[in-house]
Order: C-alpha cells, then structure tokens, then sequence
C-alpha cells in the first residue's frame, strides 16, 4: 500500500489522469491532478509531493520540462515519466532526472504495483 503520499499526476489525457488518480487513491495516496505542465509547475511551487507522475508529451511545457520543475521545487520527490513514443533515448534523459520510464500502453495494476517497489525495493 502507498498509505497517505501525496502523488502528482500529469497528463493532458483525461482517462489517464482518471485511471490514475482512481488506482492510486484506492491505495491510499492523495492524488492531485494537474491537465498541462504549466498547471504542474504551479501544484509544485505551492505543495511536496511525494510522488510526480508525467507524460512526456503534452501541449505546451513537457514531460522533460516538468522533471526540471519537481528537482527545482521538490528534490526529494520520486518521478516516473510516461510516453508512447518511448526510445533508449528517452529513457536516458529521465534517468538524468532521477526518473523511472514507463511505456503506454501500460496496465493500471502493474503500474501501481511498479509504484508499490519505488518506495518499497
């Protein structure tokens, strides 16, 4: 269980955000839902998060754009960066972050699960 830490999700798609937010509350987290990286970027400056899901595309500021903000406001927050337009070299550049990379399509289940083993190897 991911009792009481506060996640951020961001996506621009609703039925992601929707997923998410769901699995992870029945976990036990407290979830905020963020549709743009710019609305990330002000839910970062403002609260800690203990957690920060992105996509990496999104109209506007980015997903590598949104790591930037969680190292800048939240240093200690983990980070998973999720795309499907995934590459070895994506994967490199989240990992400079700090960041764990999922491809979608993904099941929402393993993904909570792989969310379980980031704070719980």
């Amino acid at each position: 269980m991911l009792n009481e830490r506060k996640v951020l999700v961001v996506d621009d798609d609703r039925l992601i955000c929707w997923s998410l937010e769901k699995a992870l509350k029945k976990d036990g987290c407290e979830v905020s839902v963020a549709r743009t990286g710019e609305e990330a970027r002000e839910r970062l400056e403002r609260d800690d998060f203990d957690l920060v899901i992105t996509d990496l595309k999104m109209p506007g500021m980015d997903g590598m754009e949104v790591l930037e903000e969680v190292r800048r406001h939240c240093p200690s927050a983990r980070s998973v960066l999720m795309t499907a337009f995934g590459s070895g070299e994506i994967s490199l550049q989240a990992e400079k972050y700090g960041a764990s990379y999922i491809a979608k399509p993904f099941q929402i289940k393993e993904f909570v699960n792989d969310i379980r083993r980031l704070f719980n190897p």
